[in-house]
């Protein structure tokens, strides 16, 4: 849903309780972090900024509009241009495919096609497709697509938000079209599956080629490891996450282990499922696994990963395509695994 590039853009990604803005700029065919702000919502208010109940999505838009202001404000961003990641739990996944056609034919059949497998109605739906490679099917050759829909109600909130921010809205993407090409090179050879493991939800993107192929989210993420902790051990919530984030799935930690692989287990699970998945669809397994998100700094999460999958695991540098002051290299390394999605939308901007 792109309509305009600029030289300088602030990429926006509104988690359930923290924002991310990455002010992004392109100098011929480089691009240079400019400026950048990270927010949790427990500085400003005691409500999420988004959330999600029953698969009903919810934004608190004037709070978040009010904070993107003071974000704005405190880190004196340059640019009102601005471009939203939108959470995959809010859209729908699908790949179809078709005969081969005109870049203009493909639009219309895309839209008639999309009308079999997404469950509301397409006047209601933004459509975003992308055309995922070509396959043999009855010896003849088709194009894969991969559609994804978002609610236009959906949509409209982002816009309002912007609004009140007094922002210069010119996109919204679903943040795994940001991930991917943040983390991944176009030219890319592998085929890789990057693991988003967030606060409520977890998704695992299939990536080949340099292109999205796969997109699977479920419920399960940080909060689930923290009730889990809470409820088995009888602890707060505060203490539940220190203890969390201290000794996470390492041996040392052998009770907190114990809690915390129920859950991590039930997230490879869902993992194994979409790795199966591909290799159904096109005979393909996975080269490696790239790990980001905020429970991706969960102790021992990425050599246990590694051992139950058989991949080489990777924790993710969502910074890798854009250069970087030398003086923020350590701070931006810790915060490498939570701005993919603010990258990456910042940078489809530029790159149109």
């Amino acid at each position: 849903m792109p309509f305009f590039s600029s030289k300088r853009v602030l990429g926006i990604d509104v988690g359930s309780f923290s924002i991310k803005i990455a002010e992004i700029s392109s100098k011929g065919e480089s691009f240079y972090l400019e400026n950048y702000a990270f927010l949790e919502s427990s500085f400003l208010y005691y409500n999420p900024f988004r959330s999600l109940k029953e698969r009903s999505f919810s934004l608190s838009t004037k709070d978040t509009a009010q904070a993107l202001k003071e974000m704005i404000a405190e880190a004196k961003f340059k640019s009102k241009v601005a471009s939203f990641a939108i959470p995959d739990f809010t859209s729908f996944f699908t790949t179809f495919t078709l005969p081969p056609m005109s870049r203009e034919e493909l639009h219309s059949a895309v839209k008639f096609e999309a009308r079999k497998y997404i469950p509301l109605p397409i006047r209601e739906m933004a459509l975003d497709w992308l055309p995922v490679g070509g396959l043999k099917e009855g010896g003849h050759e088709q194009v894969r697509i991969l559609l994804s829909a978002v609610p236009k109600r959906i949509v409209e909130q982002y816009q309002e938000m912007a609004y009140l921010a007094g922002l210069d809205l010119k996109s919204v993407e679903v943040e795994v079209f940001s991930i991917v090409r943040a983390l991944v090179d176009r030219e890319s050879s592998q085929t890789l599956a990057i693991i988003d493991l967030g606060y409520k939800t977890t998704t695992c993107t299939i990536v080949d080629l340099g292109v999205p192929k796969i997109s699977h989210s479920f419920s399960i993420g940080g909060e689930e490891l923290t009730k889990a902790l809470k409820t088995n051990l009888g602890l707060d919530v505060e203490t539940a996450e220190r203890l969390k984030s201290k000794y996470g799935i390492l041996e040392k930690g052998e009770v907190i282990r114990e809690v915390l692989l129920q859950v991590v287990d039930s997230i490879i699970i869902e993992i194994e499922k979409t790795l199966q998945h591909l290799y159904q669809l096109e005979q393909k397994s996975v080269d490696k696994v790239i790990l980001i998100g905020g429970g991706a700094n969960l102790p021992g999460l990425r050599e246990y990963l590694a051992s139950k999958l058989s991949k080489v695991v990777e924790v993710g540098d969502s910074f890798r395509k854009v250069k970087v002051p030398s003086k923020l290299e350590g701070v931006l390394r810790d915060l490498s695994i939570i701005f993919a999605p603010a990258i990456g939308t910042a940078l489809g901007q530029l790159q149109n």
